[in-house]
């Protein structure tokens, strides 16, 4: 990058400190950027449902029905040997191996994840359900946890990412109205959830106990 001579004379100091200003900001939104596609290494659509499948939709967010068994576990990012970053899948707690910078260069800390099937209706498909942020996490658990609701299967959820929103604030759900689920759709739930190991997936495992549409390089791919 060439930068153009300045006349001394006549600089205004004010525009240097502009200058200096613009270019952190610049780093900054570099810096920013690789973040996010550190951590956007599991790809939403197929058989997955993740955040970044809320990230590609608009503000209405994306209509699912959770079903069946839940699982909680842990998980952070790893740099692999050959330089690529992948996501490590554990029950409880543990140490973490060769991990990524957190946010900034901060040490990475683990993350929590909720898994479960749902139907998409979007994709209109029974999809393999990870709930990868608190913010979806607490709601979901919100409603399960209420004495006064019905089980968080038994309601539509409609869940949203909002880019200019505070941090905090970014991931909504929306609990619709309590409603039955046509005999169509439970039967492809059904039918989803007997090729799944959840507890098997949440541990590191493979997701898929069956063979499925998707080989198992993609399954490493869009795993976490």
């Amino acid at each position: 990058m060439v930068f153009p001579l300045v006349d001394l004379k006549n600089f205004n100091l004010n525009n240097y400190y502009i200058i200096v200003i613009t270019i952190i900001l610049l780093l900054v939104k570099i810096i920013i950027m690789k973040i996010n596609n550190q951590i956007d290494t599991t790809s939403g659509g197929g058989q997955y449902f993740s955040s970044k499948e809320l990230k590609n939709a608009d503000d209405k967010g994306v209509k699912v029905r959770l079903y069946g068994d839940a699982f909680m576990g842990y998980y952070y990012f790893q740099k692999t040997d050959d330089g690529k970053i992948t996501v490590v899948r554990m029950e409880t707690e543990g140490k973490m191996e060769n991990p990524t910078d957190g946010f900034q260069g901060a040490k990475q800390k683990l993350g929590k994840a909720l898994y479960t099937i749902g139907w998409n209706y979007k994709e209109e498909k029974a999809v393999l359900v990870t709930l990868d942020k608190v913010a979806l996490i607490n709601a979901v658990l919100d409603i399960a946890n209420d004495d006064d609701l019905a089980d968080v299967s038994d309601y539509d959820l409609k869940m949203s990412y909002h880019e200019k929103e505070t941090p905090q604030a970014k991931y909504k759900v929306a609990r619709l109205d309590k409603s039955a689920i046509s005999k169509e759709i439970k039967a492809e739930l059904d039918e989803f959830a007997k090729t799944i190991n959840l507890e098997e997936y949440m541990k590191g495992g493979d997701a898929f106990v069956t063979d499925s549409v998707e080989d198992e390089d993609t399954l490493e791919e869009t795993a976490f």
